[in-house]
């Protein structure tokens, strides 16, 4: 069972439904989005991100009014609850993978977590809906 590091690590608390604040490293971003599935889609996408440049899986903190979770978000999205323990079971391999699917904020059509770029108009970070509300 692979263990989680804590850094890097992105963090997401969420005011509403549909917008919260991102923090990575350090750095915050208030974040709106106009459903919380594309919420939910676009803070996962973000953390693929991160986890791409990391090479590895990084962890994901989820803090609600009541509920915290943590995740590991795999650098194709998918995601698996961190144990107490900081470890996750060994992943699936890639062909048996569930990973949440969204469509691009440009032209409409299914997009993965783990695009840098829409395969359809090239939008950058297709399925990161957030829009930044202030710095």
């Amino acid at each position: 069972m692979p263990s989680i590091p804590t850094f890097p690590s992105v963090a997401f608390l969420m005011a509403t439904d549909t917008n919260g604040t991102i923090t990575s490293n350090g750095t915050a971003t208030s974040i709106a989005a106009n459903t919380a599935e594309q919420l939910r889609l676009g803070v996962i996408a973000y953390t693929a991100k991160v986890a791409r440049r990391a090479g590895r899986p990084v962890e994901l903190t989820i803090r609600g009014d009541t509920n915290r979770y943590q995740v590991a978000v795999h650098p194709d999205g998918y995601t698996q609850e961190i144990g107490k323990d900081r470890t996750v079971p060994d992943a699936p391999t890639s062909h048996d993978r569930q990973v949440a699917r969204g469509l691009c904020r440009s032209c409409k059509r299914i997009a993965l977590p783990s695009y840098n770029f829409c395969c359809y108009c090239r939008t950058e970070n297709p399925l990161t809906r957030l829009q930044e509300i202030s710095a």
